[in-house]
């Protein structure tokens, strides 16, 4: 501690910088130069490049390549390695889009609203900001920084940086309209509207945007692929055949009696009977391969969800800039943001269990009951009952102030940022748990008859009284005051050594709550949870230096020590350098050191519950015929989720080292090799992880000849239970730190310009590959130590590269662009019983192509139409028939027509 300190005093002596843009005149010199900010650093610098790689993307390229808002340009981008959440149905996720630079999680990438930190979505936990309540129509440019700087920003910002800057200044108005529309029926149309105006004087500016958006939800059944089918081949009476389905029908679930877990409550008829409504959901009864004895009725859920929600956005910006004296400037920004998004999943499915045994019988119209035990259950689809309805509102104010000034000496600056992000949700078309469980009825032996409701009965209908609704409230809250000053301190042969010093301190509230019974889990459908409550107050001090060592070769070392109220503090250090051995030539490493504090909701987050589908590795160790690694066996169970309070921050190193060469004076060429690592990780674990290394527990204690360990012994406050024939029954997962994760890769860009008789011609390609993804954990257990880890990259989910290619062509008021986005194939390694390596999923490339064409009017108006996904691809699948909706559109093709009018 005593060596963070002196370290950090070291650097606050030496440090360097400015976060705005000013011009200087040069001493003894006329010639005035004009420094501009950029994201990455604090100080101030002539040349755009500098020791760290940034990317500058304009609005007006986003808008050409085909894009209306800042979300889905940057899930887009290359740098989005492994995709990120974009919005979809079914989950509280439903109005969220995010980005997620190298792969790395959206929680590690830090996005800035002009150089401040965005406000953070609660439904998201605090960790990540909601991109689609940013207004497109008032930004002006993104900057991509691609290098960790936790030095200079602080927490999250170990993958990188997105700083979304926005317009400041200008003078009239104008009016934008777009209208898009899928080639597919079924929903994903949308409309957007937006008005900016602004004026300014001799002192100041005010520049207003107000933007509209909404768009249609996407039925799933529209999507050919999201139907349930059975494989080519297959046996349609057998689970295992069939993809895109679920279990949860009409199934009973024994308590006891191993011999088997499934049955249908039908003796005589087949699962077409519960069919009542017209949309043949109930398929079966099927079988499986696994559990030769069991028996289910399925569900075909995509006859009543959504793929995406429905949404209606809005946002207001307001911007005031003005010169207080020749030397002080102020600038204010109020941002208002609110979403409403609808959200339809299929009806209710809940587990019931039967309070009191019932007979076998025959009802009237010839269904012959199974019996059943007290105590036993059944997999029971509420089909009565109605969709479930969520309707969500996400509400976001946020207000920035800051006055900066210059001196003799230097400059000075201060910002002080509040805002609030709040999310309320409202559901409907849910049931109470323990008024279902009192609605079963009797069978009267006297008279040979049901009295009640009878689950088992295709025509008993659930009775009134049973029906729920929920509420969901959650909030976050940022105060954010910042301070700092730049000067000059000496100079140097090759010119000024540069320092800054500032200090920040931000305060944090979280929120999440649920209805009573939710919180209880007396609810079928809802999530089963609440997010909890917790605040912080974290302060910082931080620091920059430039030392021009020579004409080549600059040098820039940064520091920054954090202290968090709730779990203690961390220093991080940065150094980078620059150097241009030619003047067409830059050459640039840097080394930092970052972190990423835990969530209030990872901290206090109460247990919430999700449903997946998960391979039983466990099983698999104990049947002789196969292994753990090539497990089959699938089975689909409800996970609880839990926050730990005992949580420590994640810590990460990165390195990169890049060229920058200017090939002619029109093509450029960037290349950045980088290196990330990331200690102590913050995860809920993975259900599939969790399965996975229960078996191989198993499987190294039974070698060893050593007593079977539970889960517990390597995840603390993990379990997992299975049911008597080795099914999967349920899962419990507690927030932990866990083992680390490293990253390797290159980043390129090539960049073209061409200026010819016959019009413009510009050109640039975007590449990034991932070369090694590792996540790896080291934990002793009764049976010695266990190193769990493999390289990921390119398996299923993970590709190794994303490419974007732009190519534009300009002449006089025309203009034409083609924009195309390609993911590299993923394929998983299993091994058979022969130990060869073996290709058992794979999942193949995808390449989509815009094409749009501007045209300036002459009455100072600009016409726009094109096309997205130009050949209509779909997602790719694996063999299962999955997806993944964080890398792939589900939209197909889509043709807009916009139109802009200034003023």
């Amino acid at each position: 501690m005593q060596q963070a300190k002196l370290s950090l005093a070291i650097a606050l002596l030496c440090s360097a910088s400015g976060a705005v843009a000013l011009e200087e005149t040069q001493q003894g010199s006329a010639t005035t130069v004009e420094r501009i900010a950029i994201t990455g650093s604090r100080l101030k610098q002539v040349d755009m490049e500098g020791a760290s790689p940034v990317t500058v993307i304009d609005a007006q390229s986003i808008i050409a390549a085909g894009f209306n808002n800042v979300g889905d340009a940057l899930r887009a981008s290359n740098f989005n390695s492994f995709g990120s959440w974009g919005g979809g149905a079914n989950n509280s996720w439903a109005s969220q889009s995010t980005v997620s630079m190298k792969g790395s999680g959206s929680e590690r990438t830090l996005v800035l609203l002009d150089g401040q930190r965005m406000a953070k979505s609660p439904v998201m936990d605090g960790g990540s900001a909601n991109l689609n309540t940013l207004p497109m129509a008032a930004v002006e440019r993104i900057e991509v920084l691609s290098d960790g700087a936790s030095a200079i920003y602080g927490t999250d910002a170990m993958a990188g940086v997105i700083n979304i800057i926005l317009k400041k200044d200008y003078n009239g108005s104008q009016l934008n309209v777009r209208r898009e529309t899928t080639s597919r029926s079924g929903g994903g149309d949308s409309y957007d509207f937006s008005m900016t105006t602004g004026f300014s004087d001799n002192n100041s500016n005010f520049i207003m945007t107000w933007e509209h958006k909404q768009r249609d939800a996407i039925n799933m059944r529209s999507r050919a692929y999201e139907a349930p089918y059975v494989v080519a081949g297959g046996d349609p009476g057998l689970m295992d055949d069939w993809r895109k389905i679920w279990e949860w029908g009409r199934t009973i679930v024994k308590s006891s009696d191993g011999s088997w877990a499934y049955q249908t409550p039908l003796m005589n008829d087949d699962c077409s009977v519960y069919n009542k409504d017209g949309k043949n959901a109930f398929i079966g009864p099927v079988s499986s391969l696994d559990y030769p004895d069991d028996r289910a009725c399925l569900y075909d859920h995509s006859v009543a969800a959504n793929m995406t929600s429905s949404s209606n956005q809005d946002n207001i910006l307001a911007i005031y800039n003005r010169e207080l004296t020749p030397d002080i400037k102020l600038h204010a920004r109020t941002y208002w943001a609110t979403n409403r998004s609808k959200d339809v999943s299929a009806p209710v499915p809940g587990t019931i269990i039967f309070p009191h045994a019932l007979p076998s019988y025959t009802t009237a119209a010839g269904h012959t009951l199974r019996a059943v035990d007290e105590g036993d259950r059944i997999y029971y689809r509420f089909d009565s009952a109605g969709d479930r309805v969520a309707k969500h509102n996400d509400n976001i104010l946020d207000f920035l102030v800051s006055v900066e000034g210059n001196t003799s000496w230097g400059f000075w600056e201060s910002a002080l940022t509040v805002n609030r992000y709040n999310n309320f949700t409202w559901g409907t078309g849910y049931l109470y748990t323990d008024a279902v469980r009192g609605l079963i009825g009797q069978y009267n032996e006297n008279t040979a008859s049901f009295s009640g409701w009878d689950p088992r009965d295709p025509d008993s209908e659930v009775p009134g009284g049973a029906a729920a609704n929920i509420d969901k409230f959650s909030k976050a809250r940022a105060i954010d005051f910042s301070a700092g000053a730049g000067t000059e301190l000496f100079e140097l042969p090759a010119g000024s050594v540069s320092a800054y010093v500032g200090a920040a301190i931000r305060k944090e509230h979280f929120m999440s709550d649920i209805d009573s019974l939710t919180k209880a889990g007396k609810i079928f459908g809802g999530s089963g949870g609440a997010g909890g409550t917790g605040e912080r107050t974290a302060k910082a001090v931080y620091s920059e230096l430039a030392v021009p060592v020579t004409e080549q070769l600059d040098v820039n070392i940064a520091g920054r020590y954090d202290h968090y109220s709730d779990f203690g503090g961390t220093f991080n250090p940065q150094l980078g350098l620059r150097y241009t051995p030619l003047p067409n030539l830059l050459v640039r490493a840097s080394y930092g050191e970052g972190f990423r504090a835990p969530t209030l909701a990872d901290l206090y987050r109460g247990p919430t519950q999700g449903w997946y589908t998960i391979t039983n590795y466990p099983l698999c160790h104990d049947t002789a015929a196969e292994q753990i690694t090539g497990c089959t066996r699938r089975d689909s169970i409800y996970v609880d989720i839990g926050g730990n309070d005992k949580l420590k921050a994640e810590t990460s190193k990165t390195s990169n080292l890049g060229v920058v060469w200017d090939i002619h004076d029109n093509i450029s060429l960037t290349a950045d090799f980088w290196e990330l690592k990331i200690d102590n990780i913050i995860s809920q674990l993975s259900p599939g992880l969790i399965a996975y290394s229960q078996a191989k527990l198993w499987e190294a204690a039974d070698a060893a000849g050593q007593p079977r360990p539970a889960i517990s012994e390597l995840f603390p406050n993990t379990a997992i239970s299975f049911l008597p024939n080795g099914r999967l029954e349920n899962m419990k997962i507690t927030t932990t730190n866990r083992g680390f994760e490293e990253k390797r890769g290159i980043d390129v860009k090539l960049s073209g310009r061409l200026n010819t008789d016959i019009g413009e011609f510009k050109a640039d390609l975007g590449l990034s590959h991932i070369t090694r993804f590792k996540r790896s954990q080291s934990v002793a257990t009764n049976i010695g130590e266990l190193e769990m880890g493999i390289n990921e990259i390119g398996r299923i989910s993970y590709p190794s590269d994303r490419v974007n290619l732009t190519l534009n062509y300009n002449l006089g008021d025309h203009s034409l662009t083609y924009y195309s986005n390609y993911i590299s194939a993923q394929k998983n390694k299993e091994l058979n019983t022969d130990d060869n390596w073996v290709i058992d999923n794979r999942v193949g490339s995808l390449v989509t192509h815009n094409i749009s064409y501007q045209l300036e009017l002459p009455w100072q108006g600009k016409v726009s139409f094109g096309v997205n996904n130009l050949t209509d691809e779909d997602p790719r699948f694996d063999k299962w028939g999955g997806y993944s909706r964080s890398l792939y559109s589900i939209y197909g093709r889509t043709l807009y027509l916009g139109y802009t009018q200034s003023f």
